[in-house]
């Protein structure tokens, strides 16, 4: 996080249903998303994608955008 008020920031761009709906957590989960989808540091969708597959779903997970970037 370059800035401190950046995640605050965050929130307050969230949907305002669902912040009200997903309590403390929910909300800190959605922000810090927001934020890693934002800076492509994270496909849209990933966090949704990799929990149905750990709940038993077999569903493809977006490429990470940077990824294709690094050497590695």
């Amino acid at each position: 996080m370059d800035h401190p008020d950046a995640f605050r920031h965050a929130h307050e761009r969230l949907d305002r249903a669902a912040y009200l709906d997903e309590g403390y957590f929910g909300r800190r989960l959605n922000g810090a998303e927001l934020m890693l989808t934002e800076s492509a540091t994270l496909a849209a969708g990933a966090i949704d994608a990799r929990a149905r597959n750990l709940r038993g779903e077999h569903v493809e997970e977006p490429t990470c955008p940077r990824r294709s970037s690094y050497p590695w």
